[in-house]
């Protein structure tokens, strides 16, 4: 598998997830039970991450 994405919900409800996004393989999905800030669910994605490589971006990065 060249990537993969780990989705960090905190606090979020996960069936809000985008269905193409659900059920693409590459993407994993860590929903976390209550919230606990934004530093912290990144933190605990790190732990589930499979891939030499690690790059993260918030909900509100966007792209140019």
């Amino acid at each position: 598998m060249p990537w993969e994405a780990v989705i960090s919900l905190d606090g979020a409800d996960p069936t809000r997830l985008p269905a193409p996004l659900a059920a693409d393989p590459r993407v994993r999905v860590l929903a976390l039970p209550r919230p606990v800030g934004a530093a912290c669910a990144r933190n605990l994605a790190l732990n589930d991450v499979r891939t030499e490589y690690v790059n993260w971006a918030d909900d509100d990065v966007v792209a140019a």
